[in-house]
């Protein structure tokens, strides 16, 4: 009974796993072409994107590195992460020496903007009246 129980589990485990690794290929995003040069990237803030370019990359600049934070998680892939709301130009050299622009726009998450603003205004409402020493 012992046996023919942890065969049923191991079983159970195989499938289990088979299943997760099928669903996790079917929700797999393929990589996003290089971005053109002058292109805009967009990001928002405390958020993150890859750029995967084709040529490997040996130096990586931010006219803006209070907005934009960069790092090369690999010789052809820079993760660009959103610090700050704004505006930043991203330059990367490749091996030979060319360089290529991007333009890097930050903006901020604001999901429910129209729900703020279409929330009731809290008033208060103030009563006076008049005694011989004014108003009170």
């Amino acid at each position: 009974m012992m046996k023919m129980n942890s065969t049923i589990v191991r079983r159970i485990c195989f499938f289990l796993a088979i299943g997760t690794l099928s669903a996790a290929g079917q929700n797999a995003v393929p990589a996003a072409a290089p971005p053109a040069e002058g292109e805009t990237v967009h990001v928002l803030v405390g958020k993150s994107v890859v750029i995967n370019v084709q040529a490997p990359l040996t130096r990586i600049l931010s006219s803006n590195p209070a907005a934009v934070e960069t790092m090369a998680t690999s010789p052809t892939q820079v993760v660009v992460e959103g610090k700050a709301a704004g505006e930043s130009s991203l330059i990367l050299w490749d091996e030979s020496g060319r360089s290529q622009v991007l333009d890097v726009a930050v903006d901020l998450d604001i999901p429910d903007c129209g729900a703020r603003f279409s929330a009731p205004i809290l008033t208060r409402t103030w009563t006076s009246k008049l005694t011989r020493d004014g108003w009170c």
